[in-house]
């Protein structure tokens, strides 16, 4: 059997910095998991509230979407950032809008050190 030749996304020499849309499913992950947990939101309205379908959402909390954080590395300062956000979400019940989620992809991205592109 051949081996697979696998190229790690992190080299010692290269590191590939994210672009803000390419953590928005990470994110999105975070705020679904934090508004059906801590808010208690039926996964139907987390659904409407991302403008993702609810089984998105269901993928999001069972970690097969965006693996739950694991493909970029979330400090406790941007999941704070995260909770504090998905609280605002809860309270407005208002969808999110692209664009607002690049906003705050771009904030994480600044706080973690990444250069946002």
């Amino acid at each position: 059997m051949q081996k697979k030749n696998i190229t790690p996304l992190i080299s010692s020499k290269i590191v590939k910095t994210p672009k803000a849309e390419e953590v928005i499913p990470v994110l999105r992950s975070l705020i679904a998991a934090e508004l059906v947990k801590t808010y208690g939101l039926r996964k139907s309205e987390t659904a409407r509230l991302l403008s993702v379908t609810p089984q998105a959402v269901t993928q999001y909390l069972k970690g097969v979407r965006a693996l739950g954080g694991k493909t970029f590395p979330v400090g406790e300062q941007a999941r704070k950032m995260v909770r504090e956000y998905a609280g605002k979400i809860a309270f407005k019940k208002r969808a999110v809008a692209e664009t607002e989620l690049l906003d705050l992809a771009y904030e994480v991205l600044t706080l973690t050190g990444s250069t946002p592109s």
